[in-house]
């Protein structure tokens, strides 16, 4: 069991005698609110916040500058759900996110439900904020409205909302000199240097050209990405990647970190109600997360499962533990939180229908964690959800 680690919301500081204390700073969050983890070997590093929106892509000077940007976001105002303050933050950058992106995959996924089942000239019972999507001649469907939700049935997803933001729809970000993309279906992250940018549509290609691979370098996601390149470990060639094959690093850094794993699935409670759950650990190569949701939904009269508002908690099962990648201690958290601050209804996210936390998010992976949660909606709790690598 735990009973020799002390919980803890903060990192621990070696001391000068070389003895361990881990401080503990467990308060109650609203949504998701979480206090970035400080592992990255830029934490201290004092950042401008300054980034440039590009068009494709943002880009930032510096690991500092990504950082600070990062925490910076991870501030939500009182009242404020997760999903209406990303928004707020992509109109003021005037940035078109891997996470806008996947909302209006789903948005169009309904609408086409919608359409196929004959309603789509009807508004929806309450408000009517937001447009469909435009059919395929131009013509404007009739406004609607349905709470936010994000698509998990799409695929390979980027379950970090606040990382997805930063990412470009391709998921590619510019920091310190060097175009990355998180590239899912090949489990790596790749990059090219900036000063290749004009090769842009090429890296983010399925099938590169020969001569367009042999310039785009690869890291393993479970990696500590930028550590390494500090480091002066550059990555692999792309040209020799295959499938399946794990990269054999320099020797440089503190190894692999965690493999991702996950525990999701649909909890009913009723013929016509449902919780959607899930926590994962995903390593992305350049930030990594642990992030427990729950979005609860109704079945319509038509067969499609949307969002619908409920007040939900995340509830510690004992909780979550991580030990972060270079480092001896272990942290914990084993609090519990809710959405009572997410907008209930009446603007076009909401995402009062949603429950999430970020337990663990850094530039750095993990070495190891453990975390078992329950997910509650009035007097139902769902089974425990269980995830753990290397523990």
């Amino acid at each position: 069991m735990f009973t020799n680690y002390l919980p803890a919301r903060r990192f621990a500081m070696l001391i000068t005698s070389g003895l361990l204390l881990v401080s503990t700073a467990c308060q109650k969050e609203v949504e998701t609110s979480p206090t970035p983890a400080a592992s990255s070997a830029t934490a201290d590093a004092k950042g401008s916040r300054e980034f440039k929106n590009k068009g494709r892509y943002l880009s930032f000077t510096n690991q500092a500058d990504f950082l600070a940007e990062a925490k910076e976001l991870d501030k939500l105002a009182a009242n404020e759900g997760t999903a209406e303050h990303l928004e707020k933050w992509e109109k003021k950058t005037g940035f078109h996110s891997l996470r806008a992106h996947y909302a209006k995959k789903r948005q169009e996924r309904e609408a086409r439900e919608r359409r196929a089942a004959g309603v789509a000239d009807q508004a929806s019972a309450v408000g009517a904020q937001a447009l469909l999507p435009e059919e395929d001649d131009g013509n404007p469907t009739p406004p609607y409205f349905e709470p936010y939700e994000e698509p998990w049935d799409e695929g390979l997803i980027i379950e970090d909302d606040y990382f997805a933001a930063m990412l470009s729809p391709e998921g590619t970000v510019e920091i310190g000199g060097k175009i990355f993309r998180i590239d899912l279906a090949n489990n790596i992250v790749s990059y090219i240097p900036s000063s290749q940018a004009s090769e842009y549509d090429q890296f983010v290609s399925a099938q590169p050209t020969d001569e367009s691979a042999s310039s785009i370098r690869y890291f393993d996601l479970t990696e500590d990405v930028l550590g390494l390149l500090d480091g002066g470990d550059s990555g692999s060639s792309f040209s020799e990647f295959r499938p399946g094959r794990i990269r054999i690093g320099s020797g440089i850094g503190c190894g692999p970190g965690a493999d991702r794993k996950h525990d999701k699935a649909n909890q009913y409670y009723a013929d016509n109600r449902r919780l959607d759950c899930k926590i994962v650990y995903q390593p992305l190569g350049i930030y990594h997360s642990i992030v427990a949701k729950a979005h609860h939904q109704k079945k319509t009269w038509y067969g499609a499962w949307v969002g619908s508002p409920a007040t939900m908690y995340i509830q510690p099962n004992p909780g979550t533990y991580w030990q972060p990648l270079c480092e001896t201690y272990v942290e914990s958290d084993q609090n519990s939180y809710d959405n009572f601050n997410a907008p209930y209804l009446g603007n076009h996210t909401g995402d009062h229908n949603t429950v999430t936390h970020r337990y663990f998010n850094s530039m750095k992976g993990v070495k190891r964690y453990k975390a078992d949660v329950k997910f509650r909606v009035g007097q139902f709790i769902t089974r425990v959800f269980s995830i753990q690598d290397e523990w």
